[in-house]
């Protein structure tokens, strides 16, 4: 039985714009991890500084980590630069709680930002909703390639973002796969979100198949880009079909090319909005009107998932180009 997804997800945003004012200057904290070849970063960056801007708030950014122990260093020094509030995208879901066990020693609010953070006191989580984008890439491929060899490619297993695009895209993939229509030929995690792991395992994944893959389960443009060359290797880029996520320019522009096949655009300006505006609230003892409540082992944190939206060749100009995110010169400046 194959459960009917829809190609976007529309969520109410429940928390009201009319209680979110700023009494006086919050001075933010901001700690994001390094790594995993993703472009969003430093995006990210941008756009919670843009915004933080209009919102009359002071950021702090700590640099950027791509260990527990470093990233808990690096927040210790926001934490004596006299912050009201953090928002930290963490570098290890599980090992995190550390860091915010020494944040709570100050009475400092924190929003977990696009990755959650289990066994914590976080106050509040934002993020796109990680099981939908799964659902949309499974769906995706399914849709396309109803059988056939696949390679499933995840990252790393610390992330909860990891096990959630998976097991969302499991819920189109194992149905097929139970009636022997669709082998999973190469089902590998990838450590640290390292692009060069994933272009290897789909390198040996080719060369033991004999190139008979009908698709891959790339659950980031990153891991997308690293096996498209792979498949240029074989001389299948634009053959074999390849998921993707975040709308980095690299991708849109192998999506116009056709080697990469989707990708799953979410809008990291409501991202970054949404999360400079809880944290104000948090920071000023706002009120905010919750909708949803995760458990992350600890306790109820309440949650705003924001909606994913596929993104091919046939769209790629409603949604990305005619909303103003991204320009066909910013596309095409990138180099081959």
């Amino acid at each position: 039985m194959f459960i009917s997804m829809p190609e976007s997800f529309n969520v109410q945003v429940k928390y009201d714009e009319n209680l979110v004012f700023n009494r006086k200057e919050t001075i933010i904290g901001i700690s994001l991890p390094l790594g995993g070849g993703e472009e969003r970063w430093p995006s990210d960056s941008n756009f919670l500084k843009d915004y933080a801007r209009r919102r009359n708030a002071l950021l702090k950014f700590s640099e950027l980590t791509i260990t527990t122990s470093d990233q808990l260093a690096e927040v210790e020094k926001l934490i004596t630069q006299g912050i009201d509030v953090l928002i930290i995208a963490p570098v290890n879901s599980d090992e995190a709680s550390i860091i915010i066990d020494k944040v709570k020693e100050y009475n400092i609010p924190v929003v977990a930002y696009d990755r959650f953070i289990f066994n914590s006191d976080i106050d509040f989580f934002v993020a796109f909703n990680s099981l939908n984008i799964g659902e949309l890439q499974g769906r995706y491929l399914t849709q396309r390639a109803p059988t056939g060899n696949y390679i499933v490619l995840a990252g790393d297993l610390t992330d909860s973002n990891s096990i959630l695009y998976k097991d969302g895209a499991m819920i189109y993939i194992k149905p097929l796969e139970a009636i022997r229509r669709i082998k999973i030929v190469t089902d590998e995690f990838i450590k640290d979100w390292n692009p060069n792991l994933a272009y290897d395992v789909v390198k040996k994944s080719l060369v033991a198949n004999n190139n008979n893959i009908v698709a891959i389960l790339s659950p980031n443009d990153a891991f997308a880009g690293a096996s498209i060359k792979a498949l240029k290797e074989q001389n299948l880029a634009g053959k074999v079909l390849v998921t993707g996520l975040d709308g980095e320019p690299s991708a849109l522009k192998r999506i116009l090319d056709g080697t990469q096949s989707m990708t799953i655009f979410t809008d990291f300006r409501k991202e970054a909005e949404a999360a400079i505006d809880i944290a104000i609230n948090l920071a000023n003892n706002l009120p905010l009107n919750i909708y949803i409540e995760i458990n992350n082992g600890k306790k109820e944190v309440p949650s705003l998932l924001l909606a994913p939206v596929t993104v091919d060749r046939n769209n790629i100009q409603e949604v990305l180009l005619n909303s103003g995110y991204i320009t066909l010169h910013d596309i095409y400046s990138l180099q081959n």
